[in-house]
């Protein structure tokens, strides 16, 4: 059985609350500033766990006596697979309190 008030199958939520003014969508603004604040965010902590990471790399591996080429290629992988899970969370972050808050909190 439908919920909604006028018998409209193609009615919406909002219009079968019986509110008058929509919330309002968000703004393009909203999603650059989210992006930005991810994009900035995960850049400079992906930077320095890449740092971290890729001196323990260089310090265990140029112990070992590997080569500077070596290290390099190694460290780079190391250091991309370590800004994933920090990009993920800062997405998760961002988006959650950015986006879907505002989109949870307008249809209050």
């Amino acid at each position: 059985m439908s919920m909604q008030s006028d018998g409209n199958p193609y009615s919406s939520p909002h219009e079968a609350s019986g509110l008058r003014n929509p919330p309002p969508p968000l703004q393009e603004m909203d999603y650059f500033l989210a992006w930005l604040c991810f994009f900035l965010c995960a850049t400079v902590a992906g930077f320095f766990a890449g740092a971290v990471a890729g001196g323990v790399i260089g310090f265990v591996l140029g112990g070992a006596g590997q080569s500077l080429d070596t290290i390099r290629g190694v460290a780079m992988i190391i250091a991309f697979i370590t800004g994933l899970p920090i990009s993920y969370a800062f997405f998760r972050l961002f988006v959650g309190r950015m986006i879907v808050g505002k989109i949870v909190n307008t249809g209050e």
